[in-house]
């Protein structure tokens, strides 16, 4: 692999998928090298018994590849706790997602570690401290045959998960205990190189968006032109604008109309019509793929179908991301998570207002009384009653043509990118996965 040798001598592991190994290492099962394999289980009463502050409880979405992340931790009481005694984490344990959508993720519980418990998605392997090196254990873990072993234990496409005995019989090429401490701290040292420089990359990203949005901000507030008099909105968010633009309501410009609620007691099969769901319209992307179905009566077409330049407006989830209907040739519904604005008269481009929104909802003008954290809906009531600024139509053209072409130019920036992201985690994943079955020696290779 690039730069770095292989062993002097070989030999044949023994295992097809494996190939061949230094031929001083051996071929083990998980299960010779650890002194627990087991997992937690969840307090019962759900969420209604997590408290402010206590003993942490580490779930599935705590535990990641590059260390466990506690931002959203829960708590459990002492009482709880003591029921949970055999769940208990300790320092230099190895927890390992073993259900769900996130199964393989694995963490390497850090030294000095305070008191904590596991649920029963995670499992837990407690190195055998002689026998193998624990960050060596987290390593084999996260590598591609560590990967590749979890995923072929899943039962079918429902990812229902290992049971401990398939976890006890991942099979690993291991090293002399002295070398996988070398193998582990080489391998400490070039991911964090690796991984700072994935940070930068992704601060590049962070940057990109907040240019985006500064663009868009720009634009659709204060127009192309920066010698034309202003006027006050009278509208605190949006302050200054074009004095030759208007602010009408909302319900003036566009014919607003919220989804058919969906009813399963109700579908008859008669009338069945695909329908777009809040998550089907995302930013600039309507998803048309794989859509369900409802009865939509023929009568009800006018008020439940979109039409080619329609925007639609999310009323909840994160309300006010919006798309325009395009590609459409055929009888498409919509929900009541979503609304549709349909354009009144011809002085209007929906490509405007979608702009527009993308700038209410990036300065939070649509979070419920500024709260965050607090579920907000943006009722039909709430949407007509909106006066949001209106250039002549001829300059709402040319807003949408500068703004298309600026945020392309940022798109194909992001897509470069991300794709050096990608390469980098790839090179990532293959250097561990060279090092820890021994495809290249890096014992001699010097690490400041």
């Amino acid at each position: 692999m690039g730069k770095y040798q292989g062993y002097e001598k070989y030999k044949d592991s023994g295992v097809e998928w494996l190939g061949e190994i230094p031929e001083h290492w051996e071929v083990k099962r998980t299960k010779f090298f650890v002194t627990k394999i087991g997992s937690g289980k969840t307090p019962k009463g759900g969420s209604e018994i997590y408290v402010d502050s206590g003993v942490m409880l580490i779930r599935s979405q705590n535990v990641y590849d590059d260390g466990l992340r506690l931002d959203d931790v829960v708590y459990i009481d002492d009482e709880i706790d003591n029921l949970q005694i055999n769940s208990r984490v300790f320092p230099n344990d190895i927890l390992l997602n073993i259900t769900g959508a996130s199964i393989g993720r694995v963490s390497l519980v850090p030294p000095n570690f305070i008191k904590a418990n596991v649920n029963q998605h995670v499992c837990i392997f407690r190195p055998d401290l002689k026998k193998i090196f624990p960050p060596y254990l987290h390593l084999l873990l996260c590598s591609k045959q560590g990967k590749e072993q979890i995923f072929s234990y899943e039962n079918g496409t429902s990812r229902e998960g290992l049971n401990f005995q398939q976890a006890g019989n991942l099979t690993f090429a291991i090293p002399p205990p002295d070398e996988q401490e070398i193998i582990a701290r080489f391998l400490d040292h070039k991911t964090k190189q690796i991984d700072d420089l994935i940070a930068k990359k992704e601060a590049l990203l962070e940057k990109l968006d907040e240019k985006r949005t500064a663009l868009i901000s720009h634009a659709v507030t204060k127009g192309l032109d920066p010698s034309v008099p202003m006027k006050d909105s009278g509208i605190e968010w949006l302050g200054k604008i074009p004095k030759h633009w208007s602010l009408l309501l909302l319900r003036l410009r566009y014919l607003i109309e919220l989804g058919k609620m969906l009813d399963q007691r109700r579908i008859s099969g008669d009338y069945l019509v695909q329908y777009l769901r809040n998550v089907d319209v995302q930013w600039d992307f309507i998803n048309q793929n794989d859509l369900p179905e409802m009865d939509i009566n023929p009568n009800e077409y006018e008020r439940y179908l979109v039409k080619n330049g329609d925007l639609l407006v999310c009323e909840g989830g994160e309300s006010g991301r919006s798309a325009i209907v395009q590609g459409v040739d055929g009888i498409l519904g919509f929900q009541k998570a979503i609304h549709r604005l349909r354009v009144i008269g011809t002085e209007e481009i929906p490509r405007f207002l979608f702009y527009i929104f993308y700038y209410l909802v990036k300065l939070g003008v649509f979070v419920a009384e500024g709260n965050p954290n607090t579920i907000t809906h943006l009722t039909v009531e709430k949407l007509k009653l909106y006066r949001l600024p209106k250039p002549p139509k001829k300059e709402q053209q040319a807003i949408v043509t500068y703004l298309d072409h600026k945020t392309a130019e940022i798109k194909q920036q992001k897509a470069k990118i991300l794709e050096a992201i990608e390469l980098l985690k790839e090179y990532r994943t293959a250097l561990i996965t060279n090092a820890v079955t021994g495809k290249i020696d890096v014992r001699q290779v010097p690490i400041p």
